[in-house]
């Protein structure tokens, strides 16, 4: 029983990492930059080089990734949400109760759909 936990644990760790990985390669390597959704076209360019300093985005790609990881799985700290400019946690946290019961209303609808032939008797 202790090996099939501890192969479970290996396994979601492994998946974890997969999932952390590639949503990190999909943000940094799509076309464009990441920078565009921070940086003001107002402002010269040289604050904007700044600000793309201070979030280590001059950065090698490799040194970026450990960056964030320690700052996900150590600091708890996920970023902010590019359409509320709010910490990315708290729009989650915030939406994350709504999920189950909009879930089980949905599979209660299915099961009425898939039975609604069948009369229960009492």
């Amino acid at each position: 029983m202790t090996a099939f936990v501890l192969r479970r644990a290996a396994a979601s760790a492994l998946l974890l990492m997969v999932v952390l990985t590639t949503t990190f390669l999909f943000i940094h390597l799509a076309p464009g930059d990441p920078f565009r959704f921070y940086a003001d076209p107002r402002v010269p360019a040289e604050q904007n080089e700044r600000l793309r300093q201070l979030h280590g985005l001059d950065r090698p790609l490799i040194v970026q990734y450990g960056a964030w990881l320690r700052a996900i799985a150590v600091e708890g700290d996920w970023g902010l949400s590019f359409s509320s400019q709010r910490p990315a946690a708290q729009v989650v946290t915030r939406a994350l109760p709504n999920h189950p019961a909009a879930g089980a209303r949905h599979r209660g609808g299915a099961l009425r759909r898939r039975h609604r032939h069948r009369h229960v008797r009492g």
